[in-house]
């Protein structure tokens, strides 16, 4: 049985078509999860943001970091803690508002957090429960906070009253304004 050589590199290409549509599956698994990690967000220096984001902000309001950044940014948990959001009418402008923050506490009950880190306007991804320290908690929001001059994020940082200071407010503070 003679075969011609067409039909031979055609068996040839069948043959190496399937060994290739097999390794393919191995391949996607392994090169998949490189370019994902490329493109997963992770928080930078100022431990809330990407990056890209630190250091672009400016104090507004006293005690605040307040950011101009685009709506979907993500936002990070900056420790190990518990999630709590809520929502709120702005004082000047009357329109409407949610807040992500994050806190410590023994046990989770928020009326015995030590420390708590405010995020205004944010879109919670995470409503309620622990969170460790570079989670994924939330998004900015296009919603701009006329009190901060026009701010669309607020990061605040505060012990709970009573408590000494630790120092996490304004190392907090710095970290996200400081230019790098």
């Amino acid at each position: 049985m003679d075969i011609s050589r067409a039909n031979k590199i055609l068996i040839y290409l069948i043959l190496f078509l399937i060994v290739l549509f097999s390794f393919s599956f191995y391949l996607k698994d392994q090169i998949g999860n490189k370019i994902s990690q490329f493109f997963i967000s992770k928080p930078g220096t100022c431990l809330i943001l990407e990056q890209k984001y630190c250091g672009t902000g400016d104090k507004v309001l006293g005690f605040h970091a307040g950011f101009n950044i685009p709506a979907g940014v993500p936002l990070f948990a900056p420790f190990d803690g518990y999630i709590i959001s809520s929502s709120g009418k702005f004082s000047q402008s009357g329109g409407d508002y949610h807040q992500v923050g994050v806190y410590v506490s023994p046990d989770g009950n928020y009326q015995k957090s030590t420390l708590l880190v405010d995020l205004t306007p944010a879109e919670p991804i995470v409503s309620s429960g622990p969170v460790k320290k570079g989670q994924l908690i939330g998004k900015t929001t296009g919603t701009v906070v006329s009190e901060a001059g026009g701010r669309n994020l607020l990061v605040s940082a505060s012990t709970a009253y009573g408590l000494p200071d630790t120092g996490f407010e304004k190392s907090l503070l710095e970290k996200l304004l400081t230019k790098i």
